[in-house]
């Protein structure tokens, strides 16, 4: 799969938003290519909110390329920093997961993040308490 420059009008969920009835989510990348996906509020690449259910979630990522904005963050620095100073954030994090099952698991395994930056909460992932992330041999940039 690949994805390039997509933004959510919503303001959550630049590539996928879960509605608040679903009760269960599988999410598998392998080898994706996603790129300059954003939100302006959470999750700049899946956001899912508590809603009328507590739904169970699985995602599982293998060999992918995840990235929420298309500046470098060395081309940028010096205004990426400035916006932080004054908590100016201008997107959602990659990944934002509210409300779900304690049973609910994120596998992470030989993945690259890149340019996640100027978040409010969780650059790539914000988790609620009891879900398990499991990461092996990723890169974060």
């Amino acid at each position: 799969m690949k994805v390039d420059r997509v933004k959510s009008s919503l303001g959550e969920g630049g590539l996928l938003f879960s509605a608040p009835t679903v009760t269960s989510l599988t999410v598998d990348f392998n080898t994706a290519y996603i790129t300059g996906v954003n939100s302006r509020l959470f999750g700049s690449i899946i956001s899912m909110k508590k809603g009328m259910t507590t739904p169970t979630l699985t995602m599982n990522s293998i060999s992918s390329s995840f990235s929420c904005q298309t500046v470098d963050l060395e081309v940028q620095r010096l205004s990426i920093y400035a916006s932080l100073d004054i908590n100016n954030y201008d997107i959602g994090g990659a990944f934002y997961f509210e409300g779900v099952t304690p049973s609910s698991t994120v596998t992470s395994t030989s993945n690259t993040y890149y340019n996640c930056y100027t978040v409010d909460q969780g650059a790539i992932y914000y988790l609620p308490q009891g879900l398990i992330l499991t990461d092996t041999g990723s890169t974060f940039k």
